[in-house]
C-alpha cells in the first residue's frame, strides 16, 4: 500500500474513533470560559485589531493568544451559537494531534534507531497514536472548547518538531522554515510553546559526529528559534503590557510548595492516569515536608538508573519531558478533582515517545500489540468518568442559562446579583464566571443586569445540592448540604462582603458563607429595584427580603 494512502487511512480512523469516543460531548452547551472566546468573537469587528489586544479584546494584562482568537473570530461567523460544532472542531482536531504524534515518534525513530525496519517504525508510531489518543486526562482538553489553545499549541509545536527532525536528516532549509513557521504559529495559540527551543537545543546536541560539529549545530539550529521565541514576546508585550505572567497574575509569584506539588502530579498523572490526584494531593498537603524528602529520594534513584541503565534515547526525551512541563509548574493542579488535567496535553508527546522506545527492541510485535491493547483498554475504561462529567457540565450549564432567562421574564427581576452557581461538575467546569455573556448572547431578549457573586457551590454526580439561606439587617448567611462553597476565602467589591467561614485552606472549600450587601446593592435590594438571585439545585429563586432593625 502506498505511503500516501496508508496515512489518509491512519488519519481517518483515528478521526472516526476520536468522533465515536467522544461523542457523549459533542452536543454539550457551552460553559464557562468558552463565553469570553465567543462574546470577544461577536464583538470583535477588525481582525488585525486581535494581533495587538489580549485574548478577550482588551490591553490590560491577560494572555496572548491570537491564533485562537483567530480560530474563534472564524467559527463564530460559521456556527454562531451552535455548541456541536465547535465540539466536533475540537475533537477533529485532537485526532490530527494524535496522528501528528505518531509522525513524531516514526521520525524520531528514524533520527535515533538505524536499526529498526522501516515496517516496525510505522508499526510503533502508529500504536503510540492510538494510545495518545485515548489517554484519559486528555478528555479536559478535547471537551472542553477553551482548552482549545492546548490542542492547537500542541499540534503545531509536534509539527516544528517533524518539520526540524526532517531538515536535520535531509538538509533542505525549505523544513527549517516551516518549522519555524510552526514554532510562531504555536506560540500564538498557547504561551507554553516557550519551551520548543529548549527541546531543539536537546536534539540538535545530538546531531553531529565531534564536539565541534555538535556545537555548530547547536547555534545554528538553536538561535533562529530563539530569535521567533522573542518576538513573540515582544508582540505580547505590546499587546498585554507584560512578557510574563497569566491571566490571572500580572508576573510570577514564587509559591514552592504549589510549584513542588505540581511538578510532582506530572508524575503522579502519568503513572496512575490521573486516578490517584485526589488522595495524592491530600498526603502531599498533609505531609508535605515528609513527601518532599520522600519524593526527591526518588526522584535522585530514577535519575541514577536513567544515567546507568537506560539508553541514551530514553535519557534524551525524559530531559524534554521534564523540559516540557517547566512553563506549568507555576499554575497548579487542583487538589479536589482533575481539573487542570489539560496541562498534560503537551508533555504527552514526551511520555508516548519514551513508552515507544522502551518497547522498540521488543521482537514480537504480539507482545507489544498485547501491552498496546492493555493499555488502550485501561485507558478507555478511565477515560469514560471524565466525559460523563463534561457531557453533564455542559448539559447542566445549558439547564442554567434557560431557567434563568425563563425566571427572569417570569417574575421581572431588576438588577439580579447571582451567588452559588456550579463551579464545577465532578470536575469539569461550568459557570466560574462569564454567565452574564451566557445569558444575554443567548437570550437577547433578556433585560435583567447581571452580575455574578464569586462564591460558587460544587456539584457532584450523586449529590443533590441544598442551601439553607438565612438573613439579618446586614445580609445573608448560606448553610450547604450536600456539597460546599468555593472560592477565596474573602473578597470585598464595592456592593457586598463575602467571608467563607471554617474555611477549609487544603481543599479551597467551605460550607457556610456570610455576604454582607453595602452601597447601591443595600439599598436597592430596600427599594426594591436588585435582588440577590441563589441556585438551589434545581432553580433560582429570589433570596429574601432582608430583616429592618429599627
Amino acid at each position: 500500500m502506498k505511503p500516501r494512502i496508508l496515512a489518509y487511512l491512519w488519519l481517518g480512523g483515528l478521526t472516526a474513533a476520536s468522533l465515536i469516543l467522544y461523542y457523549p460531548v459533542s452536543s454539550s452547551f457551552f460553559v464557562s470560559d468558552d463565553w469570553d472566546w465567543l462574546w470577544t468573537a461577536a464583538h470583535q469587528t477588525a481582525v488585525l485589531q486581535i494581533f495587538v489586544t489580549n485574548s478577550v479584546g482588551s490591553t490590560a494584562g491577560g494572555s496572548y493568544n491570537p491564533v485562537i482568537s483567530l480560530f474563534f473570530f472564524a467559527w463564530y461567523r460559521l456556527f454562531g451559537l451552535t455548541p456541536g460544532m465547535y465540539h466536533v472542531m475540537n475533537i477533529v482536531l485532537h485526532a490530527t494531534t494524535a496522528f501528528a504524534v505518531g509522525i513524531l515518534c516514526y521520525a524520531l525513530l528514524r533520527f535515533f534507531e538505524s536499526t529498526l525496519d522501516r515496517q516496525r517504525k510505522v508499526w510503533l508510531a502508529v500504536l503510540a497514536s492510538i494510545v495518545y489518543l485515548v489517554l484519559p486526562f486528555h478528555a479536559e482538553a478535547v471537551a472542553w472548547v477553551s482548552a482549545l489553545p492546548h490542542i492547537v499549541a500542541t499540534l503545531f509545536y509536534v509539527g516544528a518538531l517533524i518539520m526540524f527532525l526532517q531538515w536535520q536528516r535531509h538538509g533542505r532549509w525549505q523544513w527549517f522554515a516551516v518549522s519555524l513557521l510552526a514554532a510562531l504559529i504555536s506560540l500564538g495559540a498557547k504561551e507554553i510553546a516557550i519551551t520548543l527551543p529548549l527541546i531543539i537545543a536537546v536534539l540538535a546536541l545530538r546531531r553531529g559526529t565531534t564536539i565541534a560539529r555538535r556545537v555548530h549545530s547547536f547555534f545554528l539550529s538553536v538561535i533562529p528559534y530563539i530569535a521567533t521565541v522573542i518576538v513573540f514576546l515582544l508582540a505580547r508585550f505590546n499587546a498585554t503590557g507584560l512578557f510574563f505572567g497569566t491571566y490571572a497574575d500580572r508576573g510570577l509569584i514564587f509559591r514552592p510548595v504549589v510549584w513542588t506539588h505540581t511538578f510532582l502530579t506530572f508524575f503522579e498523572e502519568f503513572l496512575t492516569l490521573g486516578i490517584a490526584r485526589v488522595p495524592w494531593s491530600a498526603w502531599f498537603f498533609s505531609q508535605r515536608l515528609r513527601m518532599i524528602a520522600v519524593v526527591a529520594m526518588l526522584f535522585i534513584m530514577l535519575t541514577v538508573v536513567l544515567l546507568r541503565h537506560a539508553s541514551k534515547q530514553i535519557r534524551i526525551l525524559f530531559a524534554c519531558f521534564l523540559i516540557s512541563i517547566l512553563t506549568y509548574t507555576p499554575l497548579g493542579f487542583s487538589r479536589i478533582t482533575n481539573e487542570g488535567a489539560r496541562y498534560l496535553y503537551l508533555p504527552a508527546i514526551f511520555f508516548i515517545a519514551i513508552l515507544v522506545f522502551l518497547v522498540a527492541h521488543i521482537h514480537s510485535h504480539i507482545v507489544i500489540a498485547g501491552y498496546t491493547a492493555i493499555l488502550v483498554a485501561l485507558c478507555l475504561i478511565v477515560v469514560q468518568s471524565p466525559i460523563r462529567a463534561w457531557a453533564a457540565a455542559g448539559d447542566l450549564a445549558g439547564q442554567l442559562v434557560a431557567t434563568f432567562a425563563e425566571s427572569a421574564q417570569q417574575q421581572q427581576w431588576p438588577d439580579a446579583y447571582v451567588i452559588a452557581l456550579p463551579d464545577t461538575r465532578d470536575g469539569a467546569q461550568v459557570f466560574r464566571n462569564n454567565f452574564r455573556e451566557a445569558v444575554f448572547m443567548t437570550f437577547p431578549e433578556v433585560t435583567t443586569k447581571i452580575a455574578q457573586i464569586p462564591v460558587y457551590i460544587i456539584e457532584q454526580e450523586r449529590a443533590t445540592p441544598r442551601i439553607v439561606w438565612r438573613t439579618d439587617d446586614r445580609g445573608y448567611f448560606g448553610f450547604a448540604a450536600g456539597t460546599e462553597f468555593t472560592g477565596v476565602d474573602r473578597d470585598e467589591a464595592y456592593d457586598y462582603i463575602y467571608e467563607l467561614w471554617d474555611y477549609d485552606y487544603s481543599r479551597f472549600t467551605s460550607e457556610t458563607v456570610r455576604l454582607i450587601l453595602k452601597n447601591d446593592l443595600l439599598q436597592g435590594l430596600r427599594e426594591g429595584s436588585a435582588a440577590v438571585i441563589a441556585w438551589d439545585g434545581s432553580t433560582f429563586r429570589q433570596l429574601p427580603q432582608l430583616r429592618i432593625t429599627k
